[in-house]
Formats: C-alpha cells, sequence, structure tokens
C-alpha cells in the first residue's frame, strides 16, 4: 500500500505541486527570542516579513537539551518513546552508558528502541523521496528501516557554514533530492561560553544572519527560492550560568551509593543499589531550587516516565542552576556562562522557529503554543508523505500554512484515494463488458443451437 502510495506521488506530485521540498534548519541553542532582541536584517526580511514565526517558540521536550530533541523534531517522539532520554545515559538492560557525539552516535540499538521511530529522512526515502543531511544533526547517519539517508557529510562540523549551504542548494538544483537538512553548532557554543546576553552572542547571531541571507541569495539566484519551503529552528534556548547557582551532591549524601547521567541542568540517578534509592531520594528532595521525583512521580507534563533509560530518581534545577556530583569549585566557570536543559515551560528554554516558502503564509506571527513534536508532521505534511504513530500534531500548526497552497496539498493528499478509485472504476468497467460479452456469447450460441434443431422440421413441413 505505501509503496503503490509512493510510485503514484512520485509521478503525479510534480504535475500537481512543485512546492513538496523542504530545508530544515537546526541552529543549535537559538533561544526564541533572539529574533527580536537582535537586528537581524536577513531573517527579518525573509522570515518575519515574508513568512511566519511562532511568538514564544517551540514548547520543546524535555529534558532540554541537544540530543534528545533533536530526535523528537526528527520522528515527532517525546523522548521517552524514541528512548534519546538525554544526551548522556545509562541503558540498565544492555548495561551499557552513552555520550552524545561519541562513537555509538551511529549505533542503531540506541536510536532504534522500538518499531514507530522513523526519521522524516528516511520516511521521505520510503515514499520514493532523496533525502540530505550536511552537518551534526544527532542520528543522522544511523540506519532505519534497513536504509540510510542518501546523502550524508561533514557530521563533525568541520565544513566552512557557506560550503554547508552550497552543498544543499547545489543538490537542488541538479534535483537530487526534494528533502535537505541543515544543522549547526551555533549559538549554542557561544552561549556555553559567554552567555545569552552577551557581546559574542550578539556577534555569533550576525553571523548566523548573514549566512541565512547567503542561502536566500543563492535559491533566488537559481529561481529556486519561491519554490523551496524552508524552516529554521533548533533544539533549545539558552539562560544565564554560574557558581553561585550550583550545588555539589555530595554535600547532601554519598555519592558512591549512585551512578549519574544527563547534563549539568538534569540528572538521571541509578543507585547502585535499588534498596538505597529511598535513601538517596529523601537526601536529595528538599534541596532549594532543585526538583526531585521518583521516576514514576515526575509529572505528566513533561512525558518523561516511560522508558528504562531514564533514571529511578529524575533531579532538574530551576533555570540557572547546575547540578554537580562533587568539586564544583574546580569546574572552569570562567568559560561557562549559559546553559540549558530545565523545565520546557520557561521561556528561555524555548527554540525558535520561523519558516517561509510556498506553504506558508506572509508576515503572520502565530501566538497560540506548538510543540517540537508538532514539527515532523508539518514536515510530512508539506512533502506529501504519511506518518505512522507520533505523539504530535499538525493541528497546532494549521494557522501557518496558506490557503492556496492548502487547497493543492488536499488535492496531493487524495491521490492516493483518488488512485483506487479510478482503479476501481476501470475494473468495474471491465467486468461489466467482459459480463455483457458473455452474455451476448451466450445468448447467440442458444439462437444458432434453437436455430440448427429447428431447421429440419421446418424442412419437414415444406415437403409435406
Amino acid at each position: 500500500m505505501t509503496n503503490f502510495r509512493g510510485i503514484l506521488l512520485f509521478f503525479l506530485s510534480p504535475l500537481i505541486c512543485t512546492e513538496s521540498k523542504l530545508i530544515l534548519i537546526s541552529f543549535d541553542g537559538f533561544r526564541h527570542d533572539y529574533i527580536d532582541t537582535h537586528n537581524l536584517f536577513y531573517i527579518n526580511k525573509y522570515f518575519l516579513n515574508n513568512g511566519v514565526r511562532v511568538k514564544n517558540g517551540l514548547t520543546n521536550a524535555f529534558t532540554t537539551v541537544t540530543f534528545p530533541n533533536h530526535v523528537t523534531l526528527a520522528t515527532g517522539l517525546y523522548p521517552e518513546t524514541h528512548g534519546i532520554v538525554a544526551n548522556s545515559m545509562f541503558d540498565p538492560i544492555i548495561n551499557e552508558s552513552f555520550y552524545a557525539f561519541g562513537p555509538k552516535d551511529n549505533d542503531t540499538k540506541w536510536f532504534a528502541q522500538n518499531e514507530i521511530t522513523m526519521p522524516i529522512w528516511i520516511l521521505n526515502q520510503i515514499y520514493l523521496g532523496k533525502s540530505a543531511i550536511v552537518g551534526g544533526f544527532p542520528s543522522a547517519n544511523v540506519p532505519f528501516a534497513n536504509q540510510t539517508v542518501f546523502y550524508s557529510e561533514d557530521y563533525g562540523n568541520k565544513l566552512d557554514w557557506h560550503d554547508k549551504v552550497d552543498r544543499i542548494v547545489n543538490l537542488f538544483a541538479n534535483e537530487s533530492i526534494n528533502f535537505g537538512v541543515l544543522y549547526f553548532p551555533e549559538p549554542d557554543e557561544t552561549g556555553h561560553q559567554f552567555g545569552p546576553y552577551s557581546d559574542e552572542i550578539k556577534s555569533i547571531l550576525e553571523k548566523i544572519d548573514l549566512l541565512v541571507g547567503y542561502l536566500m541569495i543563492s535559491l533566488e539566484n537559481l529561481g529556486l527560492l519561491d519554490t523551496i519551503n524552508v524552516i529554521i529552528t533548533s533544539d533549545h534556548g539558552m539562560d544565564t550560568a554560574s557558581y553561585n547557582k550550583s550545588v555539589d551532591l555530595s554535600d547532601y549524601v554519598d555519592v558512591n551509593l549512585f551512578n549519574i547521567y544527563g547534563g549539568l541542568t538534569q540528572v538521571n540517578i541509578f543507585p547502585k543499589n535499588l534498596s538505597h534509592l529511598d535513601f538517596i531520594y529523601n537526601s536529595l528532595k528538599n534541596i532549594p531550587h532543585y526538583n526531585v521525583f521518583k521516576q514514576d512521580q515526575v509529572p505528566a507534563r513533561f512525558n518523561y516516565r516511560h522508558n528504562h533509560r531514564i533514571g529511578p530518581i529524575v533531579m532538574f534545577g530551576d533555570v540557572g542552576y547546575e547540578t554537580f556530583r562533587a568539586n564544583r569549585s574546580k569546574f572552569n566557570w570562567k568559560s561557562w556562562k549559559g546553559d540549558h536543559g530545565g523545565d520546557n515551560q520557561v521561556l528561555s528554554m524555548h527554540p525558535v522557529f520561523v519558516a517561509r516558502g510556498p506553504a506558508f503564509k506572509k508576515n503572520y506571527t502565530q501566538k497560540t503554543v506548538a510543540f517540537s513534536v508538532d514539527v515532523y508532521p508539518l514536515m510530512c505534511h508539506i512533502l506529501g508523505i504519511k506518518h505512522g504513530v507520533i505523539n504530535g500534531s499538525l493541528d497546532n500548526f494549521r494557522d501557518v500554512l496558506a490557503y492556496d497552497y492548502e487547497k493543492k496539498r488536499f488535492f496531493i493528499d487524495n491521490l492516493f484515494n483518488m488512485g483506487f478509485f479510478v482503479i476501481f472504476l476501470f475494473l468495474m468497467v471491465i467486468f461489466v463488458q467482459l459480463r455483457l460479452y458473455f452474455v451476448n456469447r451466450s445468448y447467440s450460441n442458444k439462437k444458432i443451437l434453437t436455430s440448427s434443431i429447428s431447421s429440419p422440421k421446418a424442412h419437414f413441413q415444406i415437403l409435406l
């Protein structure tokens, strides 16, 4: 069924809607309000004035860190579902640990924990599209459904930014792909080192804006600007961090009783002996400015309970508060002025979302809430492909879609049913024609037979 639909859309969609092309760009750590607090000329020109934005950014997934939220963008699933629950994790079933941007980044057992996890670039290829990823987008090179992305380059983020853009633009210009992904590690790195309100953040955002302008002008020069949809988003925001807002867990409990995974803002605590769980929990639960839960007591709004990679104890600080096992005074605070990872309802944790292209309205601001899990069904809708079970919903993005595009998209989305209807009618016509043919043939045979039987009698009557 899926293959038939893919073949049908592959041949007919270009005739009806050439706008089913998409570039997804992630600027790691791009806080939603950076576009308001900084003068970003090209983002304003091409996206705010000629596209759409979500006012307070996306409500991202908990925990608000890089790997969980990028995989959420790519799959439409919460971390508890897709299984990448933190940047560093422990899986007690396989008794292994995972660390982001390490040697296990392409290991299927970490990223394909269940059968419903399906990255957008692989789903696009199942429907006979072609996908490309340039940059270190988490899970970029992981095999899913026995295939990998058609084109992948620079997972280590070594290429010059303009070269990354050129790779994607050229692939679209050559009609090699219909979906491209770009990942950039900024402004996250600068935000961590200098903080979200620094002059350095201003400089890196200006560099990002110039890069966005370079992409738009490159597409425009090739006549592609009005045929390709572009989404710019991120995994999380950024807030300040300091020594004065940090704790050593060793001041409250014997840290030799457990192992810690996660980050500085949020940690998953795995007791070495479960008989110590209550003792550890009770020792930590009353630390000011910190939220400590047993796994089954994590508030439902976090969608962070139902996975064995989530620790028996989950702990995270209020915004700006960091957690150390011990010796926080030895940490290099001079190069650590910002962080993220906490409560996903806090606005400073929200990532940007802006978009432009034939699928989107112009000069439109969505004031209602949209979630990171909703980006996946939005991308599927633009590409004209059908997703499986996910946590997100297209309904949260309906208002940003252009009316004229939606009319075309409605027709494309119904090609599958229309195709079956046409085939059904065709088969019915053949069936009726064959039935009439055999009925007429049967009638003719009976007539001949009757004629052959009656003829001798008539001859005999004449003789008499």
